[in-house]
């Protein structure tokens, strides 16, 4: 039986997220206006209150850029995962 996230944790992690899709999109990866635009009840609708970390994953494309020469295909995968699971590793409070 899993149990609800906190409303602190839900706040965390919907900040990290759309943080981390304004930084993808500043860095020209493939991001959608209504990543961008979903809000905390949009989001606490799709994920749930009990979701999980790896329902929280994001993969993503970087935009082409037709100047290049031959086709490039970049992805990036993003994680969240619990600091205790990481040892040696720096929290980042945001």
């Amino acid at each position: 039986m899993s149990t609800s996230l906190s409303e602190e944790e839900i706040k965390r992690l919907f900040r990290i997220r759309k943080t981390v899709m304004e930084m993808l999109k500043d860095r020209n990866y493939l991001v959608g206006d209504f990543e961008l635009e979903m809000d905390r009840r949009q989001f606490v609708s799709k994920y749930g209150e009990h979701m999980k970390r790896e329902d929280l994953v994001i993969s993503k494309s970087m935009k082409n850029d037709s100047s290049e020469q031959g086709v490039f295909i970049t992805l990036l995968y993003i994680i969240v995962v619990n600091s205790d699971q990481m040892p040696g590793r720096k929290k980042i409070y945001i």
